[in-house]
């Protein structure tokens, strides 16, 4: 194979099946120094002693995944999008435990929601108590936190490196695959 359209025709050779397998695997494969480098920059918040930093749990880091995003029809060659994220799983029991023995709150934490804000940034609320002794929340105070870009700039740093394993597994897996294809035929 020489080109990016020999693979592309032998990929769609082998039919949506065994082609989604494919993608699948080398899409996990080639996402996974962004998901190391995701998981470093978010370490990196951790204990800082800039007080600009929060003082995190490690709830995020333990938290980021790949996940497999579903196409949602169409057949393989006719536009189908494979989709690998690198995110934080909000459900993440071990990520949600840490959180809760960390933090101590009266509500436990149900997930692990907070990823986005630290990735763009958000302003601070404010909460007040009304005589019968309940919070509500004031509104923007205006204080603006700024983001710190875990998942742009490990999405910078490792993209290069993602995209060799891509082109490097790519040709391989669609070979491996044709070859299967052929010995069961």
């Amino acid at each position: 194979m020489t080109g990016l359209r020999d693979v592309e025709e032998r990929l769609q050779s082998l039919g949506q099946v065994a082609g989604t397998k494919v993608m699948r695997s080398v899409l996990f494969t080639a996402s996974k120094p962004i998901e190391v480098h995701a998981k470093a920059n978010a370490r990196a918040l951790i204990g800082s002693m800039d007080p600009r930093l929060p003082s995190g749990s490690g709830a995020l880091e333990k938290a980021i995944r790949r996940v497999y995003l579903r196409h949602t029809g169409g057949s393989f060659g006719s536009g189908t999008r494979f989709t690998v994220s690198v995110a934080p799983k909000t459900k993440d029991a071990t990520a949600v435990a840490i959180a809760n023995l960390v933090y101590r709150r009266k509500r436990p934490i149900r997930g692990i929601y907070w990823g986005h804000l630290i990735e763009w940034g958000h302003r601070q609320m404010g909460w007040a108590r009304r005589k019968s002794e309940r919070w509500f929340l004031l509104g923007t105070i205006g204080k603006r936190v700024e983001g710190k870009g875990i998942f742009a700039s490990a999405l910078r740093s490792a993209g290069p490196e993602a995209t060799r394993i891509f082109r490097d597994r790519i040709e391989r897996a669609v070979m491996r695959a044709l070859k299967k294809q052929n010995a069961a035929e």
